[in-house]
């Protein structure tokens, strides 16, 4: 996961992501905070993104995929 991590530190993540991109970059990014026990961060990350990319439906479901997965999705979304 360290790696994972590194891999796609977001000061590391050259030019702005989209579509795709931006919503694989958010599920590896989050999964892998959320693995080693950095489940806030994860959560906060997500949220960053969503907010971030809101007119890119794709990575909003993936954010929302994320957090329902994770369990905290209506916690998030209230």
């Amino acid at each position: 996961h360290a790696a994972a991590l590194a891999l796609t530190d977001p000061a590391k993540v050259s030019g702005a992501l989209k579509g795709p991109a931006c919503a694989q970059w958010l599920r590896v990014r989050a999964t892998a905070l959320w693995r080693i026990g950095q489940t806030n961060e994860a959560v906060a990350f997500t949220g960053r993104v969503a907010v971030e990319h809101q007119q890119e439906p794709l990575v909003l479901l993936t954010a929302a995929e994320f957090l329902a997965e994770a369990g905290r999705l209506e916690e998030e979304i209230k």
